[in-house]
């Protein structure tokens, strides 16, 4: 059910998916991999409560019965994203470094880390995690863009600055940096052309309509 279910996942076929990890369940309630791929179904479908449930279910069998293996690092990551989402800061740091015991060198693992303690307000924290993300470069712009972020809410608009110069130097085809680019040069009057050309290039990169209204509607505001 277990195989199956995966490969329905990878298909789109989610209802099939769902119905193949549930009979799985139901086969064999006390075998955690079908109660973590459905987990990793219901979040991808943004049905957050359920994947928590479905998590802790899976974490709790890998715990709690001898199968011969650990629990999989990626519950670990996954649920921590989960919960995050979920606005459950706490235990949500306490996944991730149950992780980042497994895999210390994890970029997207101090991503994640980064995040909650962004989240939570922790500043010099998240800044010293987004420096540990490594070389991989939509992870690295994605960290340079949300440093940038924090330095706007502390007012350093300079170092936000630079901070998006590397991001959509490493990654140009990061929306969400072109896009703060052109946002901080308005509101720091800087140089209204090259405003225009992240704004542009942004709306270029947007792939709904609801982003492109956003985006258009700052182009607007530009002199």
């Amino acid at each position: 059910h277990s195989n199956l279910g995966s490969i329905y996942l990878q298909l789109g076929d989610y209802l099939k998916a769902e119905n193949e990890f549930k009979s799985g369940i139901r086969a064999k309630s006390s075998q955690p991999t079908n109660h973590f791929n459905l987990g990793t179904l219901l979040a991808f479908q943004g049905r957050n409560l359920e994947a928590k449930k479905s998590y802790e279910k899976a974490e709790g069998l890998y715990k709690n019965y001898w199968w011969g293996y650990q629990v999989p690092p990626e519950l670990y990551i996954n649920k921590a994203r989960l919960l995050l989402k979920l606005g459950l800061y706490e235990e949500a740091e306490s996944s991730i470094r149950n992780y980042l015991k497994t895999i210390p060198k994890s970029g997207l693992g101090h991503f994640v880390l980064a995040e909650i303690f962004a989240a939570t307000g922790k500043y010099k924290q998240a800044l010293h995690e987004y420096n540990q993300v490594g070389n991989e470069p939509k992870l690295k712009a994605k960290s340079h863009n949300n440093r940038a972020l924090i330095f706007i809410k502390q007012k350093s608009f300079n170092r936000a600055l630079e901070e998006l110069h590397q991001a959509t130097t490493i990654f140009p085809n990061l929306i969400d940096a072109h896009y703060n680019l052109g946002n901080l040069l308005i509101q720091t009057n800087g140089d209204p052309i090259k405003s225009r050309g992240h704004l542009e290039k942004a709306l270029k990169l947007a792939t709904s309509q609801e982003v492109a209204n956003r985006i258009k509607h700052t182009l607007n505001a530009l002199p």
